[in-house]
Protein backbone atom coordinates (compact mmCIF):
# COMPACT_ATOMS: atom_id res chain seq x y z
CA UNK A 1 0.00 0.00 0.00
CA UNK A 2 1.53 3.23 -0.86
CA UNK A 3 0.59 6.90 -1.16
CA UNK A 4 1.05 9.14 -3.52
CA UNK A 5 0.17 12.97 -3.80
CA UNK A 6 -2.78 14.52 -5.58
CA UNK A 7 -2.46 17.60 -7.78
CA UNK A 8 -6.18 18.48 -7.20
CA UNK A 9 -6.82 22.00 -7.08
CA UNK A 10 -3.49 22.73 -4.47
CA UNK A 11 -5.51 20.92 -1.47
CA UNK A 12 -4.02 18.62 0.34
CA UNK A 13 -5.26 15.23 -0.35
CA UNK A 14 -3.63 11.82 -0.22
CA UNK A 15 -4.69 9.12 -2.21
CA UNK A 16 -4.28 5.57 -1.38
CA UNK A 17 -3.55 2.85 -4.16
CA UNK A 18 -5.10 -0.30 -2.71
CA UNK A 19 -4.00 -2.35 -5.98
CA UNK A 20 -3.75 -6.05 -4.72
CA UNK A 21 -6.90 -5.98 -2.32
CA UNK A 22 -9.32 -6.51 -4.93
CA UNK A 23 -13.02 -5.45 -4.04
CA UNK A 24 -12.97 -5.29 -0.76
CA UNK A 25 -10.22 -2.64 -1.13
CA UNK A 26 -12.13 -0.78 -3.15
CA UNK A 27 -15.47 -0.69 -0.68
CA UNK A 28 -12.94 0.20 1.63
CA UNK A 29 -11.77 3.23 -0.06
CA UNK A 30 -15.32 4.11 -1.00
CA UNK A 31 -16.53 4.22 2.79
CA UNK A 32 -13.68 5.97 3.64
CA UNK A 33 -13.71 8.67 1.44
CA UNK A 34 -17.73 8.95 1.90
CA UNK A 35 -17.68 9.28 6.03
CA UNK A 36 -13.58 10.89 6.27
CA UNK A 37 -15.38 13.47 8.19
CA UNK A 38 -17.02 10.90 10.66
CA UNK A 39 -14.22 8.40 10.71
CA UNK A 40 -11.79 11.45 11.38
CA UNK A 41 -13.68 12.69 14.49
CA UNK A 42 -14.22 8.99 16.30
CA UNK A 43 -10.00 8.76 15.82
CA UNK A 44 -9.91 12.30 17.44
CA UNK A 45 -12.82 11.56 20.21
CA UNK A 46 -10.42 8.02 21.23
CA UNK A 47 -7.07 10.54 21.66
CA UNK A 48 -8.89 12.56 23.99
CA UNK A 49 -9.98 9.93 26.05
CA UNK A 50 -6.82 7.99 26.07
CA UNK A 51 -5.99 11.81 27.19
CA UNK A 52 -5.39 12.50 31.06
CA UNK A 53 -8.08 14.56 31.92
CA UNK A 54 -7.81 17.93 34.14
CA UNK A 55 -4.56 19.53 35.21
CA UNK A 56 -3.65 16.19 37.01
CA UNK A 57 -5.13 16.79 40.46
CA UNK A 58 -7.32 14.47 42.49
CA UNK A 59 -10.75 15.61 43.67
CA UNK A 60 -9.13 15.33 47.34
CA UNK A 61 -6.28 18.03 46.33
CA UNK A 62 -9.49 19.93 44.60
CA UNK A 63 -11.05 19.95 47.73
CA UNK A 64 -8.33 21.17 49.76
CA UNK A 65 -7.88 23.86 47.52
CA UNK A 66 -11.01 24.60 47.74
CA UNK A 67 -11.30 25.42 51.18
CA UNK A 68 -12.14 29.15 52.06
CA UNK A 69 -9.01 30.74 53.93
CA UNK A 70 -10.29 33.87 57.22
CA UNK A 71 -7.94 35.90 58.75
CA UNK A 72 -9.42 37.88 61.05
CA UNK A 73 -5.92 40.15 61.11
CA UNK A 74 -6.97 40.15 57.29
CA UNK A 75 -10.16 41.41 57.52
CA UNK A 76 -9.33 44.14 60.03
CA UNK A 77 -6.61 45.21 57.76
CA UNK A 78 -8.77 45.28 54.57
CA UNK A 79 -11.38 47.31 56.50
CA UNK A 80 -9.14 50.04 58.12
CA UNK A 81 -7.55 50.17 54.64
CA UNK A 82 -11.18 51.25 53.31
CA UNK A 83 -11.73 53.20 55.91
CA UNK A 84 -8.10 56.06 55.67
CA UNK A 85 -9.82 56.32 52.03
CA UNK A 86 -12.69 58.22 53.32
CA UNK A 87 -11.91 62.26 53.04
CA UNK A 88 -10.81 63.51 56.84
CA UNK A 89 -10.42 60.61 58.54
CA UNK A 90 -6.79 59.66 59.04
CA UNK A 91 -5.49 56.67 60.44
CA UNK A 92 -7.48 53.91 61.53
CA UNK A 93 -7.73 50.83 63.70
CA UNK A 94 -10.33 48.40 63.69
CA UNK A 95 -10.53 45.26 65.74
CA UNK A 96 -13.47 43.15 65.11
CA UNK A 97 -14.89 40.48 67.57
CA UNK A 98 -16.38 37.23 66.12
CA UNK A 99 -19.41 34.37 66.76
CA UNK A 100 -18.17 31.93 65.60
CA UNK A 101 -15.62 30.85 63.39
CA UNK A 102 -15.45 29.23 59.49
CA UNK A 103 -17.58 26.11 59.56
CA UNK A 104 -18.17 23.78 56.95
CA UNK A 105 -21.64 22.10 56.27
CA UNK A 106 -20.66 18.14 55.24
CA UNK A 107 -23.60 15.94 53.78
CA UNK A 108 -25.32 13.23 56.04
CA UNK A 109 -26.29 9.45 55.77
CA UNK A 110 -29.34 10.01 57.94
CA UNK A 111 -31.61 6.82 59.13
CA UNK A 112 -34.87 6.93 61.03
CA UNK A 113 -36.86 3.48 62.30
CA UNK A 114 -39.97 3.48 64.39
CA UNK A 115 -40.73 0.33 66.62
CA UNK A 116 -44.02 -0.68 68.61
CA UNK A 117 -43.85 -1.38 71.38
CA UNK A 118 -46.55 -2.31 74.34
CA UNK A 119 -46.66 1.15 75.50
CA UNK A 120 -46.33 3.15 72.45
CA UNK A 121 -43.43 3.60 69.67
CA UNK A 122 -40.30 4.36 69.54
CA UNK A 123 -37.68 6.27 67.25
CA UNK A 124 -34.35 5.88 66.87
CA UNK A 125 -32.26 8.23 64.68
CA UNK A 126 -29.19 7.90 63.11
CA UNK A 127 -26.60 10.57 61.04
CA UNK A 128 -23.19 10.07 59.35
CA UNK A 129 -21.32 11.74 57.50
CA UNK A 130 -20.44 10.72 53.54
CA UNK A 131 -17.50 10.09 53.23
CA UNK A 132 -15.54 10.37 49.71
CA UNK A 133 -11.70 7.62 49.34
CA UNK A 134 -8.90 9.42 48.16
CA UNK A 135 -5.41 8.63 48.49
CA UNK A 136 -5.12 10.21 51.84
CA UNK A 137 -8.37 8.40 53.13
CA UNK A 138 -11.64 8.81 53.73
CA UNK A 139 -12.56 12.79 53.59
CA UNK A 140 -16.15 13.86 54.41
CA UNK A 141 -18.08 15.37 51.69
CA UNK A 142 -18.26 18.99 52.23
CA UNK A 143 -21.41 21.07 50.42
CA UNK A 144 -20.65 24.55 51.69
CA UNK A 145 -18.34 26.40 54.02
CA UNK A 146 -20.37 29.04 56.03
CA UNK A 147 -17.95 32.01 56.80
CA UNK A 148 -17.75 33.36 60.53
CA UNK A 149 -20.68 36.01 61.69
CA UNK A 150 -19.07 39.29 63.66
CA UNK A 151 -20.01 39.91 66.88
CA UNK A 152 -19.02 43.61 67.11
CA UNK A 153 -16.64 46.03 65.81
CA UNK A 154 -14.06 48.73 67.50
CA UNK A 155 -13.27 51.55 65.14
CA UNK A 156 -10.12 54.14 66.56
CA UNK A 157 -9.75 56.85 64.58
CA UNK A 158 -7.31 59.79 64.51
CA UNK A 159 -9.38 62.59 63.72
CA UNK A 160 -13.25 61.48 64.48
CA UNK A 161 -16.35 64.44 64.61
CA UNK A 162 -20.48 63.47 64.90
CA UNK A 163 -20.68 63.69 60.88
CA UNK A 164 -17.43 61.29 60.60
CA UNK A 165 -18.32 58.76 63.03
CA UNK A 166 -21.80 58.45 61.19
CA UNK A 167 -20.48 57.53 58.16
CA UNK A 168 -17.26 55.24 59.44
CA UNK A 169 -20.15 53.55 61.57
CA UNK A 170 -22.80 53.33 58.07
CA UNK A 171 -19.10 52.05 56.11
CA UNK A 172 -18.38 49.26 58.95
CA UNK A 173 -22.16 48.10 59.16
CA UNK A 174 -21.98 47.59 54.98
CA UNK A 175 -18.77 45.95 55.05
CA UNK A 176 -19.27 43.38 58.05
CA UNK A 177 -23.29 43.21 58.43
CA UNK A 178 -23.28 44.11 61.64
CA UNK A 179 -26.14 46.76 63.11
CA UNK A 180 -24.86 49.85 64.18
CA UNK A 181 -25.57 49.16 67.51
CA UNK A 182 -22.84 46.76 67.71
CA UNK A 183 -19.94 49.36 66.19
CA UNK A 184 -18.37 51.88 68.34
CA UNK A 185 -16.29 54.41 66.72
CA UNK A 186 -14.06 56.52 69.28
CA UNK A 187 -11.42 59.08 68.81
CA UNK A 188 -7.60 57.79 69.12
CA UNK A 189 -4.23 59.54 70.18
Amino acid sequence: MGFLPSDSIGAAKMKINFAGFGKKGEAVLKLLKKRWLLIAALVLGLVLLCLPGGDGKTMASAKAEDRPEFSLEEEEKRISQALEKIAGVGEVSVMLTLKSSVEQRVARDESTQYRTLSEGYELSSESSAVRLQSNSGQEPIVLKYVYPEYKGALVVVENVSAAMRLEITNAVASLTGLSTDKISVVPGK
